[in-house]
């Protein structure tokens, strides 16, 4: 229910997206919209140069979080930062089309990038059922190099595996898929050895 106006903007050109490397081809020369308030809204307005020149980072009332050097560069590039709260957002059927502010100021764009509200979905990792994850300070998951869930004690949790957005936050989709493959292979190494030992004991 939160993130209905989420859903209902996503998975268009004319809606929300999370990577720049992924969907900035779609807004070529056209206005962006990037609601974050820190590392996310620089990495997305540095990459959307390759695309166009024309980015306002949205940070939803709060203060930016970029350094002074960031922010004399992001200045430099002509892009511009609103720190005022959002109030609602403009669309027109499943298109986004802009936001309105705590000023009644509305500002279009063609496209949406978003940083807010993407958090790790880790509920079914319920520790009466047994499972006790560690997460890091943004609530993702915390693995080792095998891509294994590590648990409070810093031990591999037997059996759980994890790879992609709970693992790294949103991040290239390349990056999700590889990491995938990888996890996915070291499953099955493990399965296969559960099934031989499983095999050895009988």
């Amino acid at each position: 229910q939160s993130h209905r106006v989420m859903f209902r903007y996503a998975g268009n050109r004319k809606g929300w997206h999370v990577c720049i490397r992924c969907d900035g081809h779609l807004h070529v020369d056209e206005h962006l919209a990037i609601v974050a308030s820190g590392d996310f809204g620089w990495h997305v307005a540095r990459g959307a140069q390759d695309f166009t020149a024309k980015a306002t980072i949205f940070t939803n009332g709060e203060p930016p979080a970029l350094s002074e050097a960031r922010l004399a560069v992001l200045k430099e590039r002509g892009i511009a930062i609103e720190t005022e709260p959002i109030v609602a957002h403009i669309g027109k059927g499943n298109d986004l089309l802009g936001l309105r502010l705590a000023s009644g100021r509305e500002v279009m764009a063609d496209g949406f990038f978003v940083d807010y509200g993407l958090k790790a979905n880790r509920e079914f990792l319920r520790p009466e059922d047994g499972w006790d994850p560690k997460v890091d300070d943004e609530g993702l998951l915390v693995v080792d190099d095998d891509g294994a869930v590590l648990g409070q004690d810093d031990e591999p949790i037997p059996g759980l595996f994890a790879a992609g957005d709970i693992v790294r936050g949103a991040s290239l989709v390349v990056w999700a898929i590889r990491d995938g493959r990888d996890v996915t292979e070291r499953m099955h190494a493990y399965l296969k050895a559960k099934a031989k030992a499983a095999s050895v004991a009988a």
